[in-house]
């Protein structure tokens, strides 16, 4: 009885497309443990493994970059709202009568 496919064992992660055995970076094998399904059916489809995992990589490592940033912009802006308000509010003679 011949199964669907899903019985079929997909190759070693540190067999590249041509045979041969690569040993993976720590950092590329932390990208492979993390892949979530459709990244893993992307990366087992890929004649490159490395490339394909590569790849990931860079695209995590910019949206890292995109959610510092903005994290940055939020700080930066909270802090002149709340440096604003304080100005304002204390600037005027009848905020200092009412702490008295």
């Amino acid at each position: 009885m011949e199964g669907n496919g899903d019985n079929v064992n997909p190759p070693p992660p540190n067999v590249s497309g041509d045979g041969n055995v690569v040993r993976l970076s720590p950092e590329l094998q932390k990208v492979l443990d993390s892949l979530n399904k459709k990244q893993r059916r992307i990366y087992d489809a890929s004649p490159t493994k490395i490339d394909a995992l590569e790849l990931i990589l860079e695209e995590r490592k910019k949206s890292e970059s995109r959610w510092e940033l903005m994290s940055v912009s939020i700080y930066t802006i909270t802090t002149v709202i709340i440096t604003l308000i304080n100005a304002l509010f204390f600037s005027s003679e009848d905020s200092t009568k009412s702490l008295s």
